[in-house]
């Protein structure tokens, strides 16, 4: 669970961080010192450091996660014909399986126009039993994770070990069918379903990250309002919608991005019977023994370019730009 603007470390872990940037008493020593640089690479095509002219970033910090989403069914359940793909024609994650009495489906999704994510079950009989609750992350401190309601949780805490860190909060929310006898419960933030056949469950988060509080004349402290409310208000939106209009916005607005009058054509075939797996093990062994064909070798590169496409349209339109791994990560500091 990855907000885009969740930073460990910066001005709200350290109070004389300054953005990086020189003390303004020291501007005329930086300005005659690039003057003097600037001179030494016109004369010599370049210059043998930067020194005096950079300064220490400081406790600059990482990008963090800020939870893991766990969900949990009773043991012993058998299973088969489990399958997972992610459909870059809509951008939504499915799976598939089969039980002793069910065909289960699954379907992730996070949606830009309602700025959270989703996750749907759908199971032909209702499931007895399923939980919901969230994972957290190892190094943040002030953690609370508890209940608003019977199908509500909330996680709040700082990113960071030392209290200061950047305040973040999580909300999810659990939807279900109308099944005769199915119901929520919430205790010590673990939302309970049981015996429902559909289980909608989305989430949203937020932090006190303000990009206009990046300035001296704010002390580069970055801080905005608590985002408790706007949290809130996001979340009950999304509630409002049905699942399929939730999808149908979803669709729309990927396909409208993603698309923009671009395909790549490298002359690949289409061969779903063998999965992702299977295709980069085949590519391996062409590349080592430098067999000549084809052999899923365009399907693979053509499957990786259209994946990059996936991965930046993801990841580029949040409150800030994507960084070098998007916005993902898995702990508190990001490698």
């Amino acid at each position: 669970m990855n907000l885009d603007d969740l930073w460990a470390g910066g001005p709200f872990s350290s109070p004389t961080y300054n953005g990086a940037n020189w003390n303004a008493s020291y501007a005329p020593t930086v300005h005659e010192k690039l003057k003097a640089l600037r001179n030494t690479i016109f004369a010599n095509g370049t210059a043998p450091d930067l020194n005096g002219i950079t300064t220490d970033a400081g406790d600059y910090g990482t990008f963090s996660s800020a939870g893991n989403l766990v969900i949990a069914r009773g043991g012993g359940i058998d299973y088969s014909n489990y399958t997972r793909w992610l459909d870059m024609d809509q951008g939504i994650i499915r799976s598939t399986w089969k039980e002793t009495k069910n065909d289960v489906r699954r379907e992730y999704i996070c949606s830009y126009p309602e700025r959270l994510c989703s996750h749907m079950t759908s199971s032909t009989t209702p499931f007895p039993q399923v939980s919901y609750s969230i994972e957290t992350i190892q190094g943040h401190s002030n953690l609370q994770l508890g209940c608003q309601d019977n199908s509500t949780l909330v996680l709040r805490g700082n990113a960071g070990s030392n209290g200061a860190g950047m305040l973040y909060e999580i909300v999810g929310r659990v939807q279900v069918s109308k099944t005769t006898g199915a119901s929520t419960t919430c205790s010590a933030g673990v939302i309970t379903v049981s015996n429902a056949t559909d289980i909608w469950f989305t989430w949203t988060g937020g932090t006190e990250y303000n990009i206009d509080a990046g300035t001296a004349d704010q002390h580069y402290s970055f801080k905005g309002p608590d985002p408790h409310s706007s949290i809130l208000k996001r979340l009950s939106s999304a509630s409002s919608l049905s699942y399929s209009s939730f999808v149908q916005r979803h669709v729309k607005d990927y396909t409208t991005g993603t698309s923009q009058n671009f395909q790549l054509d490298i002359g690949q075939k289409p061969d779903w019977s063998r999965s992702t797996d299977q295709l980069i093990e085949d590519y391996k062994e062409q590349q080592l023994s430098g067999q000549r064909g084809d052999t899923g070798r365009t399907l693979l590169e053509w499957l990786f370019f259209n994946f990059g496409r996936h991965l930046m349209f993801g990841s580029a339109r949040g409150n800030l730009p994507a960084n070098l791994q998007g916005v993902w990560s898995q702990g508190s500091w990001a490698p």
